[in-house]
């Protein structure tokens, strides 16, 4: 996971937002990135899909 300069977790990287970014943005930041690494899609590994899947409802419930 993506790290701040005081070693915490940066969200807003993991979503690939702004941090100027409204609810909407990140709302649709995450939709577009969890169908991407969704585990359930075919073209992806399951272990890797999963880690990227767990970061993003992590970084979308932080906000």
């Amino acid at each position: 996971m993506c790290r701040d300069k005081n070693g915490k977790p940066d969200f807003y990287s993991v979503l690939r937002v702004t941090r100027d970014a409204n609810e909407a943005e990140i709302k649709s930041a995450f939709r577009r990135l969890s169908l991407k690494y969704h585990p359930d899609r075919k073209d992806l590994s399951s272990e890797a899909s999963n880690e990227n899947f767990v970061q993003l409802r992590e970084a979308f419930r932080s906000n």
